[in-house]
């Protein structure tokens, strides 16, 4: 199948970890696709190699043998860890989410939902606060859900949520332990953390690459992470808007779904109340 003729161009303003991403989850892109992207990789003299999951940490600061396709550059396999762990983590939460939402949006009654000034209230959800109009209820120490791999680098994962009529948030902050390797450029890590929560929600909504922009935001003085993608497609409609922050062995994920315009307007002021308590 040809590709669009700015598709090129699209690829030359991807980072080197979306590129990267697109091999790590090749089956979601025709041959075509992936032939452009390995093509964009060695015109910026990166390695072009295949890796079929996404590699994840061990718990020992030791040096353990790992099978991984990714065999001619070290350095490359390090960085690639790394970045993929949080967003591992992140990947299985959001997974988790959608199908729940979207099982409920299939029976619940959809109604418009006003809320009153005096409904606003601060909610706090380990460290991080935000105003909200209903409750976001504790899911308590999720950890145990992840795979062995990923639960070894856990201290805890505690998760909030709130369900309503059209919007669906939930709030997880995950502790690392000391001994988990975390990527040391912050802002790489948030990238790719949030590309992969975007890509997984659009997965879990059998949507095919919705568009969506990343801004570079701070909250309380701390990098992030803000997007949103939005289908319209009548009488479908999803809003999905994502905040990621990240402090030390620390990361806070926000992640809420709508299924109207005003709803979506009550998820974003949300978003915009964002604070990290230090």
């Amino acid at each position: 199948m040809p590709l669009p003729p700015d598709f090129k161009e699209t690829l030359r303003h991807k980072t080197d970890e979306q590129l990267y991403d697109m091999l790590v989850h090749k089956a979601d892109y025709l041959p075509e696709t992936l032939d452009a992207t390995r093509t964009e990789l060695n015109r910026r003299n990166l390695p072009v190699e295949e890796q079929t999951e996404p590699a994840v940490p061990v718990e020992t600061t030791e040096a353990k043998p790992q099978t991984t396709k990714f065999q001619t550059t070290l350095t490359f396999i390090g960085i690639l860890c790394a970045i993929l762990f949080v967003s591992a983590v992140c990947r299985g939460i959001v997974r988790d989410l959608m199908k729940g939402w979207l099982q409920s949006r299939n029976t619940a009654e959809q109604a418009p939902q006003r809320y009153e000034d005096q409904d606003w209230q601060g909610r706090t959800c380990s460290g991080l606060t935000l105003q909200a109009p209903f409750p976001l209820l504790s899911r308590g120490d999720k950890s145990a859900d992840f795979s062995p791999g990923l639960r070894a680098t856990i201290e805890r994962a505690d998760g909030f949520e709130a369900n309503t009529r059209s919007i669906k948030v939930t709030v997880d902050c995950t502790v690392y332990k000391e001994s988990a390797k975390l990527d040391p450029n912050v802002d790489r890590a948030l990238d790719r953390s949030i590309n992969a929560v975007l890509n997984v929600a659009a997965k879990q909504a059998g949507i095919n690459n919705p568009d969506w922009k990343v801004d570079r935001i701070e909250v309380s003085g701390l990098n992030a992470r803000r997007a949103n993608w939005v289908v319209k497609r009548t009488p479908q409609y999803i809003y999905c808007a994502v905040v990621v922050i990240q402090k030390g062995k620390r990361s806070w994920m926000v992640v809420a779904f709508s299924e109207s315009e005003d709803a979506a307007v009550i998820v974003n002021r949300m978003l915009d109340s964002i604070q990290i308590s230090h």
